[in-house]
């Protein structure tokens, strides 16, 4: 096996990955999809990682996408994985991101924003730990942000829901929606995933699982 520009796509419903695989091949991209992790690491070979990613849905039976996010982190820690996660799993998507998944996307998900995201997971390099001069600048960032703001970066950025924020912070859903527009306005950050790469940057503490 030689990928070139290849996503691969692991999820254990066959209409999700049928749409999957007709979405990316629209974007001229090449795809494999495989029922479960299992059966993805009986195929992978393991060449030409930079140009190949993983798509994976983070709830499987068997091996979860956590757990093939961490396998590979191990023994393929090149190969970008992004997590494809419910809401009601964004705390196992933090966790992914913490242990150096290259994203994590949230269902529901817009067509344009799975190719956009994918493409970028092959094109940019994995993360690295962040340099103190990233940090400092990642703090900077933080500072421009209000109290209550402030507030709801810190329960997003471990995994709650919208809801979750709200009810933790007694305000409502909206106004929580209202305070995570302008927490990305302000950091410049385009999705939860950015903030939660922020937040690693300026050393949040995460609980282990």
């Amino acid at each position: 096996m030689a990928p070139n520009n290849k996503v691969y796509v692991i999820d254990d419903d066959d209409a999700v990955r049928e749409s999957l695989r007709l979405l990316l091949e629209s974007a001229d991209i090449d795809v494999e999809d495989f029922p479960s992790a299992e059966f993805f690491l009986a195929a992978y070979q393991g060449s030409d990682v930079t140009t190949s990613c993983v798509l994976a849905d983070v709830r499987m039976p068997g091996m979860t996408g956590l757990e093939l996010q961490r396998h590979l982190a191990g023994k393929v820690p090149e190969l970008p994985v992004v997590i494809v996660t419910g809401h009601g799993d964004l705390s196992m998507a933090v966790d992914a991101m913490k242990n150096g998944a290259a994203d994590f996307i949230e269902k529901p998900y817009a067509p344009d924003e799975i190719v956009r995201r994918v493409s970028d997971a092959m094109s940019s390099p994995l993360p690295k730990p962040t340099p103190r001069s990233n940090a400092k600048r990642a703090a900077a960032q933080i500072d421009l942000l209000t109290p209550r703001e402030r507030d709801v970066f810190d329960l997003l950025v471990v995994g709650n829901s919208n809801k979750e924020v709200a009810r933790n912070l007694g305000i409502s859903p909206r106004t929580v929606e209202v305070h995570r527009a302008h927490i990305m306005e302000k950091t410049n950050t385009k999705g939860l995933s950015q903030l939660v790469r922020l937040a690693l940057a300026i050393g949040t503490e995460f609980k282990d699982d």
